[in-house]
């Protein structure tokens, strides 16, 4: 058995390909490179597990910090001879009264700052054009001013849109996960999640 090991090493197999650590690094590589090839073609197969994993996931990690933020506060309450029952109990209803005082400090500030944005967004826009446009008087030649006329006006009706519309999806998002968190029967379905993401 001793001999044939010997005789092995000894090989011209062994000496250009096993004890070759070029070779076997472009083996290593070339495997590498058919996986990713073989992944590439057949990832239909695993975008339902992908989908599927980001869905279930985002609550694993949450709950798994909150546990670990929270552990400590249940153990200190249970130290002084609080019942763990009642101190997890006490941890949920302060975060649940944090929760609530947060939203109720926030939600008025920043619709007050959403709303002060969009009512000077079409000032900041005619500043910006008035910018622009003595910028154009002054320093660009009279062939490429129509053009660029053209696209500061498609730019600044572009803004107006885009700014409309995002602040339409905040509000619908910011109310559909409210209503989301203080419902208490609601039912966790990925794709009402995902929409309420994408929103």
């Amino acid at each position: 058995m001793e001999h044939k090991e010997k005789d092995f090493s000894l090989s011209w197999f062994f000496k250009w390909f096993v004890d070759n650590k070029a070779i076997t690094v472009f083996l290593v590589a070339l495997l590498m490179g058919l996986n990713i090839l073989v992944l590439s073609k057949i990832s239909f197969f695993f975008t339902p597990l992908l989908e599927f994993g980001a869905a279930v996931m985002l609550p694993v990690i949450i709950s798994g910090l909150l546990y670990y933020l929270l552990n400590p506060i249940v153990d200190f309450l249970e130290r002084h001879r609080v019942k763990r029952i009642i101190a997890i109990s006490i941890v949920f209803i302060l975060i649940a009264l944090l929760i609530l005082w947060g939203l109720a400090v926030a939600i008025p500030a920043i619709q007050r700052q959403v709303l002060s944005f969009m009512k000077n967004l079409p000032d900041y826009l005619e500043k910006a054009n008035m910018t622009i446009d003595d910028f154009l008087d002054n320093k660009v030649s009279p062939e490429i001013k129509p053009q660029l006329d053209e696209w500061t006006s498609q730019l600044s009706e572009n803004i107006t849109s885009w700014a409309s519309s995002f602040s339409a999806r905040a509000v619908n998002w910011v109310s559909n996960l409210i209503s989301c968190c203080l419902s208490g029967h609601y039912r966790f379905d990925y794709y009402a999640f995902h929409r309420l993401l994408s929103l």
